[in-house]
């Protein structure tokens, strides 16, 4: 078998990339005609990004600091996106039994998805966490009700789409406040309200 390389020059039908095909023949076959192909390069691209095999994991800068974005193509198509956050949700601190809300705003085409986590447990109990979007101010909401000193924890935002994931944290402390077994107050104090209590 021989390995022939045509080198007759085509204007490529589109402006991607014009590809040389080198063609193996046998001796039988050498009467065949060689030919050189145009190749969409773009075509190409679309075919590996719907193939499950080709998923990749491309680490990404986002503008917003603390934001890591990763790219599950290698090649994003054109007027698509991977998801990133606008407005990221920030720490808070509330005190127990009051209600705590994180809000987050994202990007990407198409819209992603939001989803939140958090590292010592899950979110997903109506009776304490409620998530919705709000159409008119455009943010992702995690909303805690009655918070409780055990909710105290890093929660995750997570914005995911079919061409990667962005994902942010933010912390939830919890200022306690009750009556323990000896009469005395009980409450976690910050470093401002420790101050304070030393001058009353």
């Amino acid at each position: 078998m021989s390995c022939i390389n045509n080198r007759k020059q085509q204007q490529p039908a589109t402006p991607h990339t014009a590809v040389t095909v080198f063609l193996c023949v046998s001796a039988t076959q050498s009467s065949q005609l060689l030919y050189d192909k145009t190749i969409d390069t773009a075509a190409m691209s679309s075919k590996i990004n719907q193939d499950p095999k080709a998923t990749v994991a491309i680490k990404k800068r986002s503008r917003i600091p603390g934001v890591m974005i990763t790219q599950f193509v290698e090649q994003l198509p054109a007027g698509k996106s991977t998801p990133d956050f606008t407005r990221k949700p920030m720490p808070t601190t509330v005190q127990e039994g009051k209600k705590a809300f994180f809000k987050a705003m994202v990007s990407g085409e198409p819209a992603p998805t939001v989803t939140w986590e958090r590292n010592k447990g899950k979110v997903n109990d109506p009776e304490k966490y409620k998530t919705r979007y709000d159409e008119r101010t455009r943010e992702h909401i995690l909303e805690i009700l009655k918070v409780k000193p055990d909710q105290a924890d890093t929660y995750k935002c997570f914005a995911t789409n079919e061409y990667g994931k962005a994902v942010c944290n933010a912390t939830l402390n919890v200022t306690e406040v009750g009556l323990k077994k000896n009469g005395q107050a009980g409450m976690k104090f910050t470093p401002e309200l420790r101050f304070s209590q030393w001058f009353l």
